[in-house]
Parts: C-alpha cells; sequence; structure tokens
C-alpha cells in the first residue's frame, strides 16, 4: 500500500513535474472550491430553487468571473419568477461566455412571460441556429415558428379589424411590402416562381438600410385572412388597400409570363399606399435561364424609382446570385409555397432537391434544416409556455460539465496540463481549445508516482 513506481519518458523532468503539480494543485482546489455549486446542483434536482438561489449568489460573489454559475443562478431564479434578477443573471453569463447557449433559451422564456413575443423569438432561434443537434433544438425551433405565425396572423386579423382608423399618410416613406407578382400567365410548372421572385426581392431590398421591408410572413398571412390566392392577388387597384393593410408606404408587385417557349417576362409596379399613384419600373424581359439577371435589375431599378442611393456594400451585397440553376430555384420555390402551406416535409423535400441540384444554394440548405424541425407537425396552436418550458428545461449545458464550475483562474490551469479540458464551448472560443503539451527533448524524465495500481 503506498507502494512507488518509477516511470521514465522522454521529457525533461522540469515539464513533467511542472504538469503533475498543477494538476495535483487543482485537484486540491477544486475539491475545496466545489463545495457551493455541488451543494446548488442537488438543491435545483431537488426543485429547491431558494436554496440554489442562496448558494449561487454566494458563488457568484466569491468568483464574479464564473459564467455558469451566473447561468444557472438565472435559471433558479427564473423557477422562482423572478424574471428581472434572472435576466441579470442571464445575461452576466452571456457576457462571459457567449456560447452558453442555454442561457439564451432561458432569456427567451422571460421575454414570452412578459408578451415580449419578438424578443423571445429571437433568443429561441439563437439557440437552434448555434445547437442545433442539442435534445431541445426540435421543441425551440417549432416554438419560434408558431409564434411567428401567430404574430402574422394576429396581424393580418388587427389590420383588418382596424382598417377603417388605418392612416397611411402617415407611414414613413422608407416602408414597402412585396405582395407576390401574379402567375396566372404561366405554366403550372413554373407558377413557384412568383414565390421565389417575392422571396429573392424581400431578401434583397431588405439589404438596403434606408429601407423597411415587410417580411414575407406577415404578407402571406393577409392575402390568406382576404381569402385571395398569394399568387393572384396583386393588381393597381387593390394594391394601396394592401399598403394600407401591412403598414407600408408602397407596395410593389406585378405580373410575371411567358413569351412563347423560352422567354419570360416581369412587369412590375410600385404603388403608392398614401395616392394610389403606380410607378412602373421597367419591364424585365429574358430567356428564362437569364432569370437571375432580370431578378437583379428589377431590385436595381425599383431602388432607383424611390429615389435611393445604394452604397457599394449594399450593391455588390444585392448582386450575388444564390443560384445560377434555374431547376434549383424552381424547387426552392415549390418548397416556399409547401412551407407557407404547412406541409413541412414537402417543403424539405424540395428544399433538398435545390442543394442536390446546386450544393452551394446556401439558402436553400437553410430552409431544409429549419424545415427538419418541423415535419407535418401543426403548429397552428403553440402549448403553454408553461409546458413549453416543461419540455425544454430537463438537464441544462452547465449542469452537464465535468464537474461543478471551480473559477477562471483554476480552469485555466486545468486546461493547460493538457490532461484535464472543460466541457463548454466545443472549440467556439480560442479559451476553450485544448492546450498540447511540449513534447520531444533529449533528457529522460523521472516522474515518481505514489499510490496503488490496481
Amino acid at each position: 500500500m503506498g507502494q512507488s513506481h518509477i516511470v521514465r519518458t522522454d521529457r525533461r523532468h522540469g515539464v513533467v513535474r511542472s504538469l503533475l503539480g498543477c494538476v495535483v494543485i487543482a485537484v486540491i482546489l477544486a475539491g475545496c472550491a466545489s463545495t457551493g455549486t455541488r451543494m446548488a446542483d442537488d438543491a435545483m434536482r431537488d426543485g429547491n430553487w431558494a436554496e440554489a438561489v442562496r448558494l449561487l449568489t454566494a458563488e457568484t460573489v466569491s468568483d464574479p468571473t464564473n459564467a455558469e454559475a451566473h447561468a444557472r443562478l438565472g435559471e433558479a431564479q427564473y423557477h422562482l419568477g423572478r424574471y428581472d434578477e434572472a435576466e441579470t443573471s442571464l445575461n452576466r453569463a452571456i457576457d462571459l461566455k457567449p456560447w452558453l447557449y442555454t442561457a439564451h433559451l432561458y432569456l427567451g422564456y422571460i421575454a414570452e412571460s412578459r408578451g415580449n413575443i419578438g424578443r423571445a423569438i429571437a433568443q429561441y432561434q439563437y439557440f437552434v441556429d448555434r445547437k442545433p443537434k442539442a435534445r431541445q433544438a426540435d421543441d425551440v425551433a417549432r416554438r419560434a415558428e408558431a409564434l411567428r405565425q401567430q404574430v402574422a396572423e394576429e396581424f393580418a386579423r388587427e389590420a383588418i379589424a382596424n382598417e377603417e382608423r388605418l392612416m397611411p399618410a402617415t407611414y414613413p416613406d422608407s416602408t414597402i411590402g412585396i405582395v407576390y407578382f401574379r402567375a396566372d400567365h404561366l405554366p403550372d410548372s413554373l407558377r413557384p416562381l412568383s414565390k421565389g421572385l417575392a422571396a429573392m426581392t424581400v431578401t434583397d431590398l431588405s439589404k438596403v438600410r434606408a429601407l423597411r421591408v415587410v417580411e414575407r410572413l406577415k404578407t402571406d398571412k393577409l392575402l390568406e385572412e382576404l381569402g385571395l390566392s398569394n399568387t393572384s392577388a396583386f393588381d393597381t387597384t387593390s394594391a394601396p388597400r394592401y399598403g394600407k393593410l401591412l403598414g407600408a408606404a408602397r407596395v410593389l408587385g406585378g405580373d410575371v409570363s411567358m413569351i412563347g417557349e423560352d422567354r419570360l417576362s416581369v412587369t412590375p409596379a410600385l404603388v403608392s399606399s398614401k395616392t394610389g399613384e403606380v410607378a412602373l419600373p421597367e419591364d424585365q424581359t429574358g430567356a428564362l435561364q437569364e432569370f437571375f439577371r432580370l431578378q437583379k435589375q428589377l431590385v436595381f431599378d425599383v431602388v432607383d424609382r424611390i429615389g435611393i442611393q445604394l452604397t457599394d456594400a449594399e450593391r455588390d451585397s444585392i448582386g450575388r446570385v444564390a443560384t445560377q440553376s434555374v431547376d434549383a430555384f424552381l424547387a426552392y420555390s415549390r418548397g416556399l409555397d409547401y412551407q407557407d402551406r404547412g406541409m413541412y416535409e414537402a417543403a424539405q423535400t424540395q428544399f433538398e432537391r435545390a442543394v442536390e441540384i446546386d450544393p452551394n444554394f446556401t439558402e436553400a440548405g437553410v430552409h431544409a434544416q429549419q424545415m427538419s424541425y418541423f415535419g407535418d407537425a401543426s403548429l397552428d396552436q403553440p402549448s403553454t409556455l408553461e409546458t413549453f418550458a416543461e419540455q425544454t428545461m430537463g438537464p441544462t449545458e452547465w449542469g452537464q460539465l465535468g464537474g461543478p464550475p471551480t473559477g477562471r483562474h483554476l480552469e485555466s490551469l486545468l486546461n493547460n496540463t493538457g490532461l484535464v479540458r472543460t466541457a463548454g464551448a466545443q472549440g467556439d472560443s480560442e479559451e476553450e481549445r485544448p492546450y498540447t503539451p511540449p513534447v520531444g527533448g533529449e533528457e529522460p524524465a523521472e516522474v515518481i508516482i505514489h499510490g496503488r495500481f490496481d
């Protein structure tokens, strides 16, 4: 018992002795520093949130740079309904370690509990975008999409109900809505282009800092509430009403049609919601394979008609083409159509088809990933926040560390041995990347290890 073993290596005496010394010191310090957080873990597992708050408050006072302790404190405060304090703790954790993504999830809970749905959606989406493989990702993504749908539907219903009180004259000139281009004169196989054209135009005009573009989902829900086919809705006489309901000073729409067998014609119209005045940007006509050039030229012409001077950066950004493949873009457009109809599995298939045709079609890939969370589950009536939070809470990332947090200096000490690495960032930060111990050396090093190997 207590027998010593001598091990010889190719490393220098000093390096190995220093490393082992660090490990021993770190282990001793960790045992001392972890008592409070271990007790807090036990309290949280038992649902004793008040005790957890007491212990974690002491921990954050002792070590103000302990991001995980701040995050766990925010979690416990949330469970006690102390939302202001929880928000402060969670934001402090994120200031210290932005990759503590579960902290964003709890900030989403808090925002939703306060009725700040836009902020809740942003926090949920942040979590999903950066933790797509997390256990909660499907539920959180569905929640964010359901809330988007809910917000858009409420927007449309309220706009129609309050139509008489709406005053387009007060709308900022910077606001613009894009209605789906009428596709009645396109073959059935090409009609989805109307959706793709509108979506791409929304994306491009959103890159202009001087404009505020109504999001596509709100337009879709408004047309749905009005009982209109979203690919046959636009005409210049009804456009001012659409703009009034959308809260936009201008509405862009038009017609897409075929000339002969292979030439496409886009006839745009820019209509003022305030005066009903119609501006007619140039018709864009060309071969079907030139669709992307036509769409970009349409955007530049609309911006010019509005009287906005683009910066070089804006012009370059708008000019980038997502894909050169008409087949890929058609698949993407069909995906948008299915998505708007709540047919998420069919939408995912089409978005994946677009990526298969053009692997560089990033936008289609993003949509395919989003659809993968939904399946064909109904998003019409999201569960209560309480039910949702119960489903998604479970073990948190700061509760899955290899031991309770021990403070930044001790964490650094452990990491720099090269033998222990704290879980968390998965390489998101320089600070979290594993240290590689020096190797090589001419003199053998002698390491004396005390203890038993059995």
